[in-house]
C-alpha cells in the first residue's frame, strides 16, 4: 500500500526525537527505510511516460473501462444482460483489472491462463458460453477480455515490479519471461 509522506514524516519525526519508547524509534527507522528504498516505486508520473514511450496509444484501466461500457452500451451490452469471459494471467497483479471489469460486468467467468495466453480448451470455453443471462428472444451476449500483464518500475525497468513485503524487485510474469527466454 502507498505511504502517506507527510504523516510518515510525522512519525519518523516523532519518534526520532522523543526517542523514549524504543520499539516506536526502531518502526520509525523501519518505516524510514520503506520511504527510501519506495521513492522510485512510487514515481508515478516517470512510469507513466515509460508506459507511454512503449505504448504511445495506451489507456488507463479507468478510462478505458469507462470508453468500453459507453461503446458495449451503444450495442446493448449492460452488466444486466451480458457476461464478460475474463482471460488474464493468474498473477495476483491482475485483479485490479479483474475488478475493473467486473464493476461494470458483474461477475466474470474466469479462463486465466499464464501470460494472458487461452488455455482452457474447448471444453472451458463450452464452459463459459453457458452462463450468460438469456435475452426474451433467446440471445447471449458475452464480453471476451483477454491481457497479458506488463510491469514499469520507478526506474523505467519493463517487466519488473515491485510486490509488497518482497526485497527488491520482481518480475511481472515469470511465464512470458520463461517463454521470452526460450525463444532467445
Amino acid at each position: 500500500a502507498p505511504v502517506d509522506r507527510a504523516v510518515a514524516r510525522g512519525v519518523v519525526s516523532q519518534a526520532t526525537t522523543k526517542q523514549t519508547d524504543p520499539t516506536t524509534a526502531a518502526n520509525a527507522a523501519k518505516l524510514e527505510a520503506v520511504m527510501k528504498s519506495s521513492n522510485l516505486e512510487m514515481n508515478l508520473p516517470y512510469r507513466h511516460e515509460t508506459v507511454k514511450k512503449y505504448y504511445p496509444t495506451s489507456l488507463g484501466v479507468d478510462d478505458f473501462m469507462g470508453r468500453l461500457e459507453t461503446l458495449l452500451a451503444a450495442y446493448g451490452f449492460t452488466g444486466d444482460n451480458s457476461i464478460a469471459c475474463t482471460n488474464l494471467c493468474r498473477d495476483e497483479v491482475t485483479a485490479i483489472l479483474k475488478d475493473k471489469i467486473e464493476a461494470v460486468f458483474g461477475c466474470s467467468f474466469n479462463t486465466n491462463g499464464l501470460g494472458g495466453v487461452i488455455t482452457c480448451g474447448v471444453t472451458g470455453f463450452g464452459a463459459g458460453l453457458s452462463h450468460s443471462p438469456t435475452d426474451p428472444d433467446g440471445r447471449e451476449k458475452y464480453i471476451f477480455f483477454s491481457f497479458p500483464h506488463i510491469a514499469i518500475d520507478g526506474k523505467g525497468t519493463v517487466g519488473s515490479i515491485s510486490r509488497p513485503g518482497r526485497a527488491g524487485p520482481s518480475c511481472a510474469c515469470g511465464a512470458m519471461a520463461k517463454a521470452l527466454g526460450e525463444f532467445q
